[in-house]
């Protein structure tokens, strides 16, 4: 139900996304600059206990695969 705009910092580089979140840890990351789109589709749902760690872990693992690329 909610979009957010945010930077990552990946191997010294600032990395301007979007992102919608929804229930559960639901995320979709788009990555303009990369031509990149991030979707986490399962998550916490109330039982794991870092709520951010999957998507966050997620985006963070795409982002060193593109910048290498």
């Amino acid at each position: 139900y909610l979009w957010w705009l945010g930077r990552s910092s990946v191997a010294g580089r600032e990395i301007n996304w979007v992102a919608g979140v929804g229930w559960g840890g639901q995320k979709l990351y788009i990555v303009p600059s990369l031509d990149l789109v991030v979707a986490i589709t399962a998550s916490d749902y109330d039982f794991f206990p870092a709520p951010n760690l999957v998507g966050n872990t997620a985006l963070e693992i795409a982002l060193r695969a593109a910048l290498e690329h």
